[in-house]
């Protein structure tokens, strides 16, 4: 396999996003064949410049104008337009009003639309699929407001959503898988966070806090922030940071301005 230096793969990455190719090569069995598809690119590349050149707002509406006729034509078909529709629903999750919304962007034809969405009733329940998109983001460490977010893109009705997160909730105790609050406490950790400040990231929500709080017992066990604040204070110091500048930063992880003090107090190590 003929491997790319530094250069030729961002030499390569600009030519096929000048012309905004979708599938990129990343992989190649031989120079040749390097020369080869580098040659094609450099053609495509030479064509897209030239025809931007001459290009006019009124030249650049009609070729797109032409672009969406034929994906419309394409799509006025009622097997292709039920095939797109089961592709899109289950690569995305999307709810029945952003499903509408996407197949009559494709076909632009509301009587099929609604002919598609009838033959696909049994895949519309927003509930199940809302649920099931709320426990894959629990399973990814997101928190609650990202899982709003996310779904009101997908055009979840505000009320499915709420009800939603809240059937998780219910269901589980707290919106937080354990094995993955327990990453992310650790890291946050890791990063010189104090416990409060972890506990206030993490505990969004009240029915969070003992699951959060049993946490932080176990991550910071009998130690508290000292080891901790103790750790952060050598590091600024190593860097020979000023007394005033580590105070105003750990303020900022968390770290209260006594606690701070005393272990400045300290010699260092």
């Amino acid at each position: 396999m003929y491997v790319l230096s530094d250069r030729q793969t961002t030499a390569l990455a600009n030519l096929e996003g000048f012309i905004n190719l979708r599938r990129r090569r990343t992989s190649f069995a031989d120079r040749e064949e390097f020369q080869r598809y580098w040659d094609q690119l450099k053609k495509r590349c030479d064509q897209t410049a030239q025809q931007r050149q001459t290009e006019t707002p009124i030249t650049r509406k009609a070729r797109d104008d032409e672009r969406k006729a034929k994906v419309t034509h394409y799509y006025n078909d009622e097997e292709r337009l039920v095939a797109y529709a089961h592709q899109y629903r289950v690569r995305y999750q999307p709810s029945t009003h952003k499903l509408r919304a996407q197949l009559f962007l494709k076909s632009a034809n509301n009587v099929l639309v609604d002919l598609v969405m009838s033959r696909m009733q049994e895949h519309l329940n927003d509930d199940e699929r809302a649920i099931a998109l709320v426990e894959r983001m629990r399973g990814q460490g997101r928190n609650v407001q990202f899982m709003q977010a996310k779904l009101s893109q997908r055009k979840f009705e505000a009320e499915t959503i709420k009800r939603c997160l809240q059937t998780c909730a219910e269901n589980n105790g707290s919106m937080w898988v354990p094995e993955v609050l327990a990453r992310k406490a650790t890291q946050l950790k890791r990063k010189g966070l104090s416990r409060s400040a972890i506990r206030s990231k993490l505990a969004e929500r009240p029915a969070d806090a003992p699951l959060v709080d049993a946490t932080l017992v176990e991550l910071f066990a009998e130690e508290g922030d000292d080891a901790n604040l103790a750790l952060a204070v050598a590091k600024l110091r190593r860097r020979n940071v000023d007394a005033h500048i580590i105070t105003r930063r750990l303020q900022t992880k968390g770290f209260s301005f006594t606690a701070i003090k005393k272990a400045l107090s300290q010699p260092p190590a």
